[in-house]
């Protein structure tokens, strides 16, 4: 394996392609690097693996691996910023409690306070996107658009200037993750988003009706292929269990066909 990686890299590196050059570099593949994969592997038992797989990873490896990521799971739980979008945004703030095993916490709060530059926010600011309620969904006195205005958002000096990076006001969520939300609801309540409900999610996200629409189309056809494939993996399964079991069926005839014959 070793010399197929190098005679792939001798030949492919530094070839032209286009108007460019391919670069290639090799991975590790030493005894660390080995380890780290199996450190992977056992991560990913500890967050999404089973009830069994779990407990045998606990009883197997209980230091080395199951109570070194129950000890960085902790820490990361008691730190981490709540309210943001998991699939974009991931924050860890100082709780300064001396009790919690964490170095910069046991030393307490600073004299003087962390900025991200001189004479600007604090470390815990948090840059989010934040409506600006002078260039609203459908502004009429919007210089920036030619036509049709679906909203913008603050400038950040701005909204480092006025403090307004609170939370409730910002747009925590991506606007993918807000018509999600909707449609889903909709769904329960058995019925399709009309044309408020859109226009609404359209104020809420600032983009435009067009826009909504065209990520409702795209949500609810993922949702449909992800059902097709359940159906059709719910469907394989139990053709193998049928199969499995006329299998059995067939073996036990043959058997007993054997037996009487001895018999008769």
């Amino acid at each position: 394996m070793e010399a197929a990686l190098q005679v792939y890299l001798d030949r492919v590196n530094e070839i032209p392609f286009g108007s460019s050059v391919i670069k290639m570099y090799r991975g590790a593949t030493d005894q660390q690097a080995a380890q780290m994969k199996q450190e992977r592997t056992d991560l990913q038992v500890f967050l999404r693996g089973t009830k069994s797989a779990k407990k045998e990873l606990k009883e197997k490896k209980p230091a080395m691996q199951y109570h070194h990521f129950e000890e960085i799971w902790n820490l990361c739980e008691r730190h981490m910023v709540k309210n943001l979008s998991s699939a974009y945004d991931f924050a860890l703030g100082t709780c300064y409690e001396a009790e919690y095993n964490h170095p910069i916490c046991q030393r307490g709060r600073r004299a003087d306070e962390l900025v991200l530059y001189t004479g600007g926010p604090s470390v815990q600011f948090l840059p989010l996107p934040v409506p600006d309620p002078k260039r609203p969904w459908r502004s009429k006195e919007c210089k920036n658009c030619n036509g049709f205005c679906t909203g913008h958002f603050m400038y950040l000096e701005k909204v480092v200037a006025t403090g307004s990076s609170d939370l409730p006001a910002a747009h925590t969520y991506p606007p993918n993750t807000v018509i999600k939300k909707s449609l889903k609801k909709a769904q329960k309540e058995s019925r399709d988003l009309n044309s408020g409900d859109v226009e609404e999610l359209a104020k809420q996200t600032n983009l435009s009706t067009e826009d909504v629409e065209m990520w409702v189309t795209h949500l609810d056809s993922v949702k449909k292929r992800r059902q097709a494939a359940a159906t059709r993996k719910q469907k394989s399964a139990r053709q193998k269990s049928n199969d499995k079991v006329a299998t059995t069926g067939n073996e036990f005839g043959r058997s007993l066909y054997m037996w009487w014959s001895r018999v008769l």
